[in-house]
């Protein structure tokens, strides 16, 4: 790096920043020399890039740090690196995500000067995530997302933007490469910081999970795969139980589960069974979810039994066939034989104990679900034979 420039001619961090930003609009200008204005904001930012990270020669000298820091914070250089990322050049792009990514791990004493900026700067986070758009910008913009969301202040900013919804398009819509990378934000969005994911899970139960279903109806292998997968994990994270218990409570949800049960992919089944094991081990089941499990109880049971599953996994669906096979019609006054949702704990013949995956005070259990008395009665619709395994 050090044959670039010559420190001696190198400009303070204020002019780097100031020309950069005069040089930034330009870009997308439809008059003046393109060549040379690509060939000015190049040079600025690697003399923003050596200031930051230093060179073999010479390690960064923490006042031009600050100084470069201070001014980028006071012209809104932020907003213009992420405007211009689809008009920057490959090399361009690659310096501003190591520009943000050093800034961001900067501290002074227990601060983060520039977590502390990009809070008060929430349309930085929207202008990314509608970065996805561009086929140039897609990737760019998703690393520099994603190293934001690694810390929770920020995670919290980004779930709660308006523009989140539009992930649900992009993973379904674009190119292989930009959808997994637009899929893989997502993820680590709602994944991450599991406090933050599970408030606004369950203050968005009904919209996320009407976004995820279509996904997983989705013509794409990998988007089904990727979008089961995400939602078992999901459902699985203990500050997700509002979100889980609205999920596994809904038949149409567990139709469509069953649906993917009959897929010709193994990978997709196993990642469906593990969805659907949740709700044959809720002790709690709703009626409707009820009368389809038994409606369909000797096609799953033959089902099940035949599933290939890992050895670590036989324990679980040994249960779920258990489960199922212990639902019985209930006949109350006035009413027509309906399933009972009670389960009984299976007899372990393996000669290990099982621990029970259990959420604190819900009842809600993988291995000993504690029997309920049965809800009101509800007579589910008919289930369409194509909604459950052969």
């Amino acid at each position: 790096m050090s044959f670039l420039f010559n420190r001696n001619k190198q400009k303070p961090p204020q002019d780097v920043v100031r020309s950069l930003c005069d040089a930034l609009p330009k870009l997308e200008s439809p008059s003046g020399d393109k060549r040379k204005v690509t060939e000015e904001v190049s040079r600025n930012l690697q003399q923003m890039k050596l200031i930051l990270t230093g060179d073999e020669d010479e390690d960064p000298q923490p006042a031009l740090v600050a100084a470069l820091a201070s001014e980028m914070h006071q012209t809104e250089l932020f907003t213009q690196l992420v405007t211009s990322l689809r008009a920057l050049d490959f090399a361009s792009r690659k310096d501003v995500v190591l520009i943000f990514n050093t800034l961001l791990r900067r501290r002074i004493g227990d601060r983060s000067p520039t977590v502390d900026y990009l809070v008060q700067h929430p349309r930085i986070f929207e202008i990314l995530i509608l970065s996805y758009d561009n086929h140039d910008s897609a990737l760019t913009a998703g690393e520099i997302l994603r190293d934001c969301n690694k810390w929770e202040q920020l995670s919290k900013i980004i779930i709660w933007s308006p523009q989140l919804w539009k992930f649900f398009e992009y993973v379904d819509h674009q190119i292989f490469q930009n959808a997994t990378d637009a899929f893989g934000s997502l993820s680590d969005i709602v994944t991450v910081h599991q406090q933050v994911a599970g408030e606004f899970l369950a203050a968005n139960k009904e919209k996320f999970i009407a976004n995820i279903n279509k996904l997983m109806q989705s013509s794409n292998y990998v988007t089904r795969r990727q979008s089961l997968k995400l939602m078992g994990q999901l459902i699985r994270q203990r500050a997700n139980y509002p979100f889980m218990t609205t999920y596994v409570n809904e038949v149409e949800n567990l139709k469509l589960i069953m649906m993917l049960l009959k897929d010709k992919s193994k990978n997709i089944v196993i990642e469906a069974f593990n969805i659907f094991k949740l709700f044959a081990a809720n002790p709690k089941k709703p009626r409707p979810v009820a009368d389809v499990l038994l409606k369909n109880k000797t096609k799953l049971i033959a089902f099940l039994t035949n599933l290939e599953t890992d050895k670590k996994d036989d324990d679980e669906k040994d249960f779920v066939i258990k489960a199922i096979s212990s639902l019985q019609p209930i006949v109350t006054p006035g009413s027509s034989p309906s399933p009972s949702p009670q389960s009984h704990s299976p007899t372990h013949t393996s000669g290990h104990h099982h621990q029970a995956h259990t959420q604190p005070g819900s009842g809600l259990s993988m291995l000993t679900p504690a029997p309920s008395l049965p809800p009101p009665v509800v007579h589910s619709e008919p289930v369409l034979r194509q909604n459950y395994p052969e």
